[in-house]
């Protein structure tokens, strides 16, 4: 077993792709689309992702395409969508959250590293702010899915509610600029903030190799590894 098997797959599904024709790779790009669009579970996603491309590399031998082989290719993307495990909060902690607070950590290290006098002068401002702008980024993202499909018909609701959320976590970020006075006793540094942020992100993406290991060895995909 790899170090990741989601990464071994994920690796596997591009170059395989890559060997397809360009109305396959356009048909599979959609159906990921799709699928990203619904769940959270990574995993998942490549794993359906596998078995559409090798339902292409076979069509293509028989001279046809992927999309002539699914017919309505909307109806049958939709199909995916609401068959495919959705994943959980588990899965988007350790997904885009784990990684916006890692990158978002590493970035804060690498300014206050080459520029030490940068920002504030103790780290409590500076962790409200960067919480804030983790908080804005998950909002964005959880909105701008809502209009990818097959979401982007529809679920008004769900559109109005993130974009109000969103909203709401840009206010937050600058009312705490505002009273920021009230956040300057926090006893860590501002580089000590970061590598806190960085590390709590990276130890939620080594969990998520962990879960993902553990989804393959239920659900194994190397046995059909080969188009």
């Amino acid at each position: 077993m790899a170090f990741s098997e989601y990464l071994a797959l994920w690796r596997q599904n591009r170059k395989d792709r890559a060997a397809l024709n360009d109305l396959d790779k356009n048909s599979v790009d959609r159906a990921k689309d799709w699928l990203k669009a619904v769940s959270w579970n990574s995993y998942e996603v490549e794993l359906v992702v596998r078995d559409l491309i090798l339902m292409a590399a076979e069509a293509d031998r028989q001279g046809k395409t992927l999309r002539e082989t699914l017919g309505d290719e909307d109806a049958f993307y939709s199909n995916l969508a609401d068959s495919i495990d959705h994943g959980n909060l588990l899965d988007y902690v350790t997904g885009y959250f784990a990684a916006l607070t890692a990158a978002v950590g590493a970035i804060g290290v690498l300014i206050f590293a080459v520029v030490p006098d940068t920002g504030p002068t103790d780290g409590g401002m500076l962790l409200v702010q960067l919480l804030g702008q983790i908080l804005v980024a998950t909002c964005t993202i959880l909105f701008a899915r809502q209009f990818l499909p097959p979401r982007s018909k529809g679920h008004l609701g769900a559109k109005i509610v993130l974009g109000v959320l969103d909203l709401l976590a840009i206010a937050f970020v600058c009312t705490t600029w505002i009273w920021r006075d009230a956040f300057r006793t926090f006893p860590l540094s501002p580089i000590t903030v970061c590598l806190l942020l960085m590390a709590v992100g990276l130890l939620l993406l080594l969990l998520r190799v962990v879960r993902y290991n553990l989804l393959a060895a239920r659900h194994p995909w190397r046995e059909n590894s080969r188009t």
